[in-house]
């Protein structure tokens, strides 16, 4: 059963799919981000950092980033500046790595050029209101996130109505 069907079966009828996809991929976002970490664990994914850093604004990160082995500490963008400074307690080694993130990118120092930099994370997805799962959570959350569309969806039943 589509999405769409599940939503009607509590709202009623709905015509407005750009909407529905909006609502539905909202409530994967918020789902995923209420969830403990330790419970999404299996469905994250190994990412890869590169160079140019990853964008935290289309996952959740779980954890620490791993440079090289070793997990990395967090620099607060005050004490990042500080990196460059060898007898700085933040300069990176990669004994000692650190990550920052900045401007929704995180980057982690040093770099490992073997390709060695990753961190886990689950991924946000595009929810469209034909799809009969949400691709990155366990099946039972889907409900959670038809009753976060289905919820919108009354709301701007009642909206509709209140302004008619």
């Amino acid at each position: 059963m589509t999405l769409q069907r599940r939503i009607e079966d509590y709202v009623g009828k709905t015509d407005d799919v750009k909407a529905l996809d909006v609502w539905l991929t909202v409530g994967a976002r918020r789902v995923i981000s209420a969830i403990p970490a330790d419970l999404l664990q299996p469905f994250t994914r190994l990412t890869i950092i590169p160079s140019s850093g990853i964008d935290v604004t289309v996952r959740r990160i779980l954890g620490k980033p791993i440079v090289s082995g070793f997990p990395a500490s967090m620099v607060s963008f005050q004490n990042f500046m500080k990196r460059d400074m060898p007898a700085s307690m933040y300069y990176p080694s990669k004994l000692a790595p650190i990550y920052i993130v900045n401007d929704n990118y995180l980057k982690v120092y040093p770099w490992d050029r073997g390709g060695q930099n990753y961190v886990y994370a689950i991924a946000f997805p595009e929810v469209s209101h034909a799809d009969e799962t949400v691709s990155t959570l366990p099946t039972e959350l889907t409900h959670a996130v038809v009753l976060y569309a289905s919820f919108n969806a009354l709301l701007r039943g009642i909206n509709n109505t209140a302004a008619s």
